[in-house]
């Protein structure tokens, strides 16, 4: 049994971040969340590539709230 305290999710649908380190981390741009993973501590974004959205996961630790 993990005893340990339950940490609060940092991040929910919708939330506006941006990619403060890593391939997507850009210093103008923006990315609203789509789906967020608490057990993995991990979000959903989408990204414009090449004219197409395609989602990427990201930890927690390089995104930032806007």
């Amino acid at each position: 049994i993990n005893n340990a305290p339950k940490i609060a999710c940092e991040y929910k649908v919708g939330d506006v971040v941006m990619v403060v380190s890593g391939a997507w981390a850009k210093p103008d741009a923006v990315y609203n969340v789509k789906s967020v993973n608490e057990s993995k501590r991990t979000v959903t974004i989408m990204v414009d590539t090449l004219g197409s959205e395609i989602p990427v996961e990201l930890g927690f630790a390089v995104i930032r709230h806007m």
